[in-house]
């Protein structure tokens, strides 16, 4: 694991360790909001050089409910502490129509205010649409819901450790940020859960044609070309050298027994057994 990577895991576990300890309880002094406003690059800058996860509020001066969660939430001293000691923070404005482009198709945002947390390599673990209270939103963050998916490798790494290991590797695949969130569902079931970590390595991949599925380019699937779904499953052999795409539809995502029988079918036809 590199260097990037131990000081990701270490700020998790400090946060890890928060949200399965005790409750967090506000202090509700005011203060002006002086939370960062940045552009997508610049805190994807400072969230890979700090190794931390990205915290990212998007609203509009227009928003009634953003303008509430100024007032009630972000302007509240201990959740301003809570979040710049555990995340890289922004604050996007959705009415700048210089940030248009990067709020809907980027970050897949279609309602205010909505909040992001992302990987500190842009892989977004959950998002929050509407408004909420200071003690709920640090509920929230504390929640661990989906937090197998902070401990995923990116794609690469994932794949060589796969090969290292001799296990198939599971990629989950999405087109849009937003999707991500809908998918990791199928993820957090117990069943799902046990097969993850002892049957393959799993990763994730956001965004195709970016240069991101670069590594599909010299393997071979079943009908020797592929065209990445909106949302799917990619399941690499050992070798790295093959694969099987399963499409996830909208009734998979309510039965991860029926998407952990097809992935098992796979592997198997797969070792030619």
């Amino acid at each position: 694991m590199n260097q990037r990577q131990n000081t990701f895991t270490k700020y998790f576990a400090v946060i890890a360790a928060g949200f399965i300890i005790a409750g967090f309880v506000i202090d509700m002094n005011h203060s002006p909001n002086d939370l960062p406003h940045l552009d997508g690059k610049q805190v994807e800058v400072q969230a890979a050089s700090s190794g931390k996860p990205m915290f990212i509020d998007v609203g509009a001066s227009w928003c009634q409910p953003c303008r509430k969660m100024e007032a009630t939430v972000f302007s509240v001293d201990s959740v301003k502490k809570f979040l710049t000691a555990h995340f890289v923070v922004n604050q996007i404005d959705a009415g700048d129509k210089a940030q248009s482009e990067f709020v809907e198709n980027d970050l897949g945002v279609d309602a205010l205010p909505t909040i992001i947390v992302m990987r500190s390599d842009g892989i977004e673990w959950k998002r929050q649409t509407g408004y909420i209270d200071a003690n709920r939103l640090i509920a929230w963050l504390k929640d661990s819901t989906y937090a197998f998916v902070l401990y995923c490798q990116s794609v690469e790494p994932a794949l060589r450790s796969a090969k290292e290991k001799q296990l198939p590797c599971m990629i989950i695949c999405s087109k849009k940020q937003k999707g991500l969130s809908s998918m990791y569902t199928l993820f957090q079931a117990p069943v799902m859960q046990a097969f993850i970590k002892s049957e393959v390595v799993a990763t994730i991949l956001r965004g195709y044609g970016n240069g991101s599925d670069e590594f599909l380019k010299g393997m071979k699937c079943e009908n020797g070309t592929l065209q990445l779904a909106d949302q799917s499953i990619l399941v690499v052999q050992a070798d790295g050298k093959r694969y099987r795409q399963i499409v996830v539809k909208d009734e998979t995502y309510l039965n991860p027994n029926k998407l952990l029988d097809s992935l098992k079918v796979i592997i198997k036809q797969q070792n030619g057994s």
